[in-house]
């Protein structure tokens, strides 16, 4: 595997590490920021029940009639709008019966309060969420449309039962901002991260051609050829590009020449010294038989060539040993 492939598989780690966790955190703002959208309704919807928990104590004092309690605590709950958080209160076995709405016309009138896209009512899935809670109380979430709009956006509601009065007091919101707001901190991640990716792939580009210009080749090409070298094949081809004479390779090719003229040189003194001994064997015997002056010359004389070719093949070996 290449060095650059190996580097590219190291980032890529990284970025599905940077992706995931940038996933997470990010979904972690968006149920975050939806908690606290929740725990806003949730108070208020607490406050407005404390509000006709006060009326229904007159009530059962009997300091105002159950009409004046109810009255009483229905222009409470319309005094707690403030811009787009308000309280609406529902009745009936169906909660079909308007209380207290943002829209005082609609007050005292029968509504289902719409449609869903399944073909429910918006008031049949407040009261499957009451039947299946404990408390008297829940959150529901549905798509609807905002007031004089076309587009389908999710809204969810805090609800509360007040068993005595057969009341439901609740509170919704849309959240389709928060929805925007998540996409929109998606997309700056994605540019952010698309950045950095970009410039850590650059880095890696340029490191690795940084490496290998060193190197003079791939890190395992090297290898192979330092392998082969050790164990003496000398022949390997070692292909350096044009002008590297500083990289790795370079001097791999340099020291691959200089064995092979060691090696070369270490052959043929070792010829020499062989031709040369037979000489000294030949003069030796030669001298032996005549006991003459000149034999013993010409014996003497390979005797100083046996010893220089043995000096310059001790002094090539010592190379090696060097």
């Amino acid at each position: 595997m290449k060095l650059l492939t190996k580097l590219l598989l190291i980032v890529s780690g990284a970025v599905i590490g940077m992706v995931l966790l940038g996933g997470l955190a990010v979904t972690s703002l968006r149920n975050t920021m939806l908690q606290e959208r929740q725990q806003s309704m949730q108070l208020l919807v607490r406050l407005a029940t404390k509000q006709v928990e006060h009326f229904k104590g007159l009530e059962k004092s009997g300091e105002l009639t159950r009409e004046n309690a109810q009255k009483g605590a229905k222009d409470v709950l319309r005094a707690l709008r403030d811009g787009e958080n308000y309280v609406f209160v529902r009745t009936g076995d169906k909660l079909l019966m308007s209380l207290v709405h943002p829209d005082p016309r609609k007050e005292g009138k029968e509504s289902n309060g719409g449609t869903l896209p399944d073909g429910q009512a918006v008031t049949d899935v407040y009261l499957q969420a009451l039947q299946t809670s404990t408390s008297n109380s829940a959150f529901v979430t549905i798509w609807t449309k905002r007031p004089n709009g076309d587009v389908l956006v999710p809204k969810i509601s805090a609800i509360q039962r007040i068993p005595d009065w057969d009341w439901v007091v609740a509170s919704g919101d849309f959240v389709d901002d928060i929805d925007k707001a998540y996409w929109g901190y998606v997309i700056k991640f994605l540019v952010i991260g698309s950045i950095v990716l970009l410039g850590v792939i650059a880095m890696t580009v340029v490191l690795t051609r940084g490496i290998l210009r060193q190197l003079g080749g791939e890190p395992q090409v090297a290898a192979d050829a330092m392998k082969k070298i050790a164990n003496g094949d000398l022949a390997v081809e070692i292909d350096l590009k044009e002008d590297d004479n500083n990289s790795l390779m370079a001097s791999l090719k340099l020291m691959q020449m200089k064995l092979k003229n060691i090696t070369s040189s270490i052959q043929e003194n070792t010829a020499s010294l062989d031709e040369q001994i037979k000489i000294f064997t030949a003069s030796s015997k030669t001298y032996g038989q005549s006991k003459s002056d000149d034999d013993l010359s010409s014996m003497l004389q390979s005797i100083q060539k046996l010893w220089k070719i043995t000096d310059i093949l001790h002094k090539s070996v010592s190379r090696f040993k060097s």
